[in-house]
């Protein structure tokens, strides 16, 4: 095992997949160098009722990545000469993540990274609106007919910080799994509302 001296990265993902997909791993360094292509093909398993997959890499420095899923059917691996060019190199994306990639800082023997990529869930704040006043870009207006919970989820146990009147945790954007910050406030009385309006404002 002289050869795996460096510590290795274990990606631990749950993620729901149409057939003939498969969840990759695209990124800096060990990852492709963002080429789809090159990616690191995650296994699908079950585990209590859902999909999960699983993959692993040795790596010795910080690395940035995002999770896709692709066609399986037409991923090549340099066969696309033997079949007049009709396969592509690049393969097709289902369902890629937003703007801002992930990061992981290797240490120790081994780092799991538990994951989750286009799930949806109930959340507790579906019912919470806000004001078209606030200055974030992200937060749905009060007058809008979709609520919070129809665009985004909860991460369960990320919480980022904590604030007057509430906490700031990650949720992920339902559409493109996009992981964003979050404030929740505790809006209970005419007063609160008015904290919870300085706090979000300032």
């Amino acid at each position: 095992m002289a050869g795996h001296s460096q510590p290795m990265l274990i990606f631990d993902v749950e993620c729901p997949a149409a057939a003939g997909s498969v969840l990759v791993v695209c990124g800096t360094g060990p990852l492709g160098g963002w080429d789809s292509s090159k990616a690191l093909e995650l296994e699908k398993f079950t585990f209590a009722g859902s999909y999960r997959w699983r993959g692993s890499i040795f790596c010795h420095q910080p690395i940035e990545f995002k999770y896709a899923l692709i066609t399986r059917r037409q991923r090549c691996f340099g066969l696309e000469s033997l079949c007049g060019g009709s396969f592509p190199k690049t393969p097709p994306l289902v369902k890629w993540e937003g703007d801002f990639a992930r990061t992981a800082d290797p240490e120790g023997s081994q780092l799991r990274l538990r994951h989750r990529f286009g799930v949806p869930e109930a959340l507790a704040l579906e019912d919470l609106h806000v004001t078209a006043s606030v200055r974030l870009t992200r937060c749905v207006s009060k007058s809008s007919p979709h609520k919070f919970g129809s665009k985004y989820m909860l991460l369960p146990g990320q919480v980022l910080g904590h604030g007057m009147n509430g906490d700031v945790v990650t949720a992920e954007t339902i559409a493109t799994g996009q992981q964003v910050a979050v404030k929740t406030l505790r809006i209970t009385g005419d007063r609160q509302n008015k904290l919870a309006r300085v706090e979000i404002e300032n």
